[in-house]
């Protein structure tokens, strides 16, 4: 029955081994992990199906799992008598049989079983005091009655007894046309329901807020919006796979899946958020400020910080281990591009142990095994001790190719054996630099000289002859370089594994000012020939800068990236003055060409929109985009200003000053999302406009070498774990 039931992709829980059904039918052989089961194995649950139809509940429970396996493997023998007293002796002493410990002391066949429960005589062991005197009455012709029944069910399944089961096959499948519907990326924005019945994902329809959850059930055609979700971002299912939780703004939220309002679980969280744990004691785990690790009952309440993190930039991921005091939880090094480790975390002590190092996400699957992914896409599998909290083998790879975007695998994996990932190049941050004009016209920028490489943030000279580009390295430290244009050399502007991230050039070209690290900036000659200089140091996050016109100071953004507020540094007096400092999250913030106006993003309504106000007065506010958007970049001629929607489109608003600051029109140039550019869900500039205003330069993902496997697919896996446990020989 248990194999018939998942096969029809019902709930398949494996604690040890891949024992398939669920805990409270499993014999103890199963529940040890022994793969060599047979028709003993049936006789045990059907033994557990008849206790629970005379007393009410199975014979062994428990709050966990891993409760109920224990009582399974070495609890007393259950007896229905002992919970209900009418219970013939016969019956009890047939089922006692059939939940023996030992499959050799069970009935040999069904045809025994049912034998035993038509025979009042039968007897089996050393009675209890008091069972052989069993009162006849109302219960006990029930119990005669559900006897019968069971003994011919036995009968007409004997057949079936006696054959070895047999796992289901491992299945793969294409879902492109999906994709469509999955605007978001798999591993941020969407979540396999533990038991497989379905998935919750992120996607943009015709409203103005932008993106929100849907849900579609396993097997059914349309999917359903899911009411209280809007701009929901690292999504997860409760253990029932009943309920979600998300993140939005700072707040912590959940919802059930069916009908039902969305309820805050924790607001006004201190932190980016980007791990949360769904634990199975009613709790949540989510990531505080500072890297600290943070739990609070499901329903809302009071918060207790359980672990902070030293040592370490940022926390991407957490997930649970079921039935254990632990938790795993990635960690960058020095920025996630420096490569990431996975830990575990024991909550009952405060601690916290390396793993695997270059392990971008981790999960624990009821095989008994971890599955994680590397920084270059590869899937492995090791098995893992619940107890110990420790790896116990290692790892074997399952397959390749998963995209990474923004540091997270675009997969997900749930406890039922069912995997989704986006396929990728092995190097999925290969981009090239472009130049983009009003009609979509794409152009590579000196396609001989400047290859394919780890590109992420782009910035034109004032004079248009120079780009200073963040690049990767292998090891993946992000360095600075300025590129001549049109054909020109390459230089470096950091050494070795020196960051240079988010370049802005000063007003006359001279120097370039960037981030460097999580709370510091750093000013260098844009030609190479003297040595940086530190510009800011902040107690907390520097995120981006922009020289002011006036070469009077810089606008920057300070922060945790979901957090963060943008103020007015002044290098004469080393302060920061605060311009938007608020619960929301502002950030891309930009002064305008004539220092007049200030354009930034803003989640204030629940999606980001952009927004401008005076400068630096702040005294107006005029929302620009109509729908989610982001990385608003001024052009030059005091009429226009550009920005990207949230589904990728390089939109231009026209505007007029003469009473205040007036939207005039909107134009789309080009849609990034079809074209494959590189434009995920930033909050810092992700393009430049050129002096004259008619053409973009910006990134655009590379294609053609390394994409054989076609590359963007999304694959759906049935029955996975039967691949798995077939790779350790089981």
């Amino acid at each position: 029955i248990a194999l018939a039931v998942s096969a029809g992709g019902g709930h398949r829980l494996t604690e040890t081994g891949l024992s398939l059904g669920t805990p409270h039918y499993m014999s103890p052989e199963q529940a040890t992990g022994d793969q060599h089961v047979g028709p003993a194995t049936d006789i045990y649950a059907l033994g557990c199906v008849l206790y629970e139809m005379l007393v009410g509940e199975p014979p062994y429970t428990g709050s966990t799992a891993q409760a109920i396996l224990g009582k399974i493997i070495a609890g007393d023998l259950a007896t229905a008598t002992k919970q209900r007293a009418s219970v013939p002796a016969n019956v009890d002493a047939a089922i006692a049989e059939g939940l023996e410990k030992l499959p050799a002391d069970r009935f040999t066949g069904a045809q025994d079983f049912a034998n035993a429960l038509a025979d009042p005589a039968f007897r089996h062991g050393d009675l209890p005091a008091g069972m052989a005197a069993v009162s006849a009455g109302p219960w006990n012709r029930v119990t005669t009655a559900l006897a019968a029944s069971t003994a011919l069910l036995l009968g007409v399944m004997g057949w079936s007894l006696t054959r070895a089961p047999e796992l289901a096959p491992t299945l793969r499948q294409e879902l492109a046309p999906m994709w469509g519907e999955m605007e978001r990326p798999i591993g941020k924005y969407s979540a396999l329901a533990p038991d497989g019945s379905g998935i919750v994902f992120a996607r943009t329809d015709d409203i103005a807020a932008g993106w929100q959850l849907w849900y579609k059930s396993k097997g059914s055609v349309e999917a359903v919006a899911l009411g209280g979700t809007e701009g929901a971002r690292n999504v997860i299912y409760a253990p029932d796979s009943e309920r979600i939780a998300f993140v939005s703004g700072t707040d912590l939220k959940s919802r059930p899946i069916g009908d039902g309002s969305t309820v805050t679980v924790a607001e006004g969280i201190e932190g980016n958020m980007i791990g949360v744990a769904w634990m199975d004691d009613a709790t949540i785990l989510f990531e505080g400020a500072g890297s600290s690790v943070v739990r609070i009952p499901e329903g809302g309440g009071v918060a207790d910080t359980v672990l902070t993190v030293e040592g370490y930039q940022e926390l991407t991921h957490l997930a649970p281990l079921p039935g254990s005091s632990g938790a795993l939880m990635s960690l960058c090094v020095t920025g996630c591009l420096n490569g990431s480790e996975l830990h575990v975390i024991d909550l009952d002590q405060g601690t916290h142990v390396l793993l695997l190092e270059d392990v971008i996400r981790a999960w624990y699957v009821p095989t008994g095994h971890l599955v994680y992914v590397r920084a270059d896409g590869a899937v492995f599998a090791a098995p893992f001790d619940l107890e110990t909290l420790s790896l116990t083998g290692t790892g074997i790879p399952l397959f390749d190719g998963v995209q990474i975007f923004l540091s997270s695998p675009e997969l997900a994996v749930a406890d039922d054996g069912t995997v989704l990932y986006q396929r990728g190049r092995a190097r999925t941050s290969d981009r090239v630099v472009v130049w983009v004009d009003r009609s979509g016209t794409v152009t590579r920028v000196d396609p001989d000289n400047l290859g394919p490489d780890s590109y992420y943030h782009v910035a034109l000279s004032p004079s248009n002859d120079r780009v200073a580009l963040s690049v990767a390295n292998a090891q993946g430290s992000i360095g600075l370089w300025v590129k001549q244009l049109p054909a020109g050399p390459m230089t470096p502007l950091t050494t070795g594994d020196e960051l240079g991230a988010r370049p802005d050039w000063s007003l006359d070209g001279r120097s370039v000012a960037y981030v460097f690290g999580s709370s510091e900036s750093w000013v260098t000659r844009s030609d190479g020939s003297a040595p940086r200089e530190t510009l800011l140091i902040s107690a907390t996050s520097v995120q981006e800068l922009q020289h002011l016109p006036d070469g009077s100071g810089f606008l920057t953004r300070l922060g945790a990236r979901q957090t963060s507020d943008i103020g007015v540094y002044d290098p004469a007096s080393d302060s920061v003055t605060m311009l938007l400092s608020s619960e929301f999250a502002e950030f891309s913030g930009r002064v305008s060409p004539d220092g007049a106006w200030i354009a930034y993003v803003s989640d204030q309504s629940g999606t980001s929109q952009v927004y401008v106000r005076p400068f630096p007065e702040m005294d107006a506010l005029t929302q620009v985009s109509r729908i989610a958007s982001n990385t608003p970049v001024w052009a030059h001629n005091g009429r226009e200003l550009f920005y990207a929607t949230s589904d990728g489109v390089l939109t231009v608003a026209t505007y007029e000053t003469e009473s205040g600051f007036v939207v005039t029109g909107r134009t789309e140039i080009i849609d990034f999302g079809a074209e494959n550019f590189y434009m995920p869900v930033v909050n810092w500039k992700a393009f430049d406009v050129s002096a004259d205003d008619q053409r973009i330069i910006t990134l655009q993902n590379a294609t053609g070498s390394g994409d054989e496997d076609g590359g963007n697919e999304v694959v759906y896996i049935q029955n996975f774990f039967t691949e798995l446990m077939a790779r350790f020989g089981n």
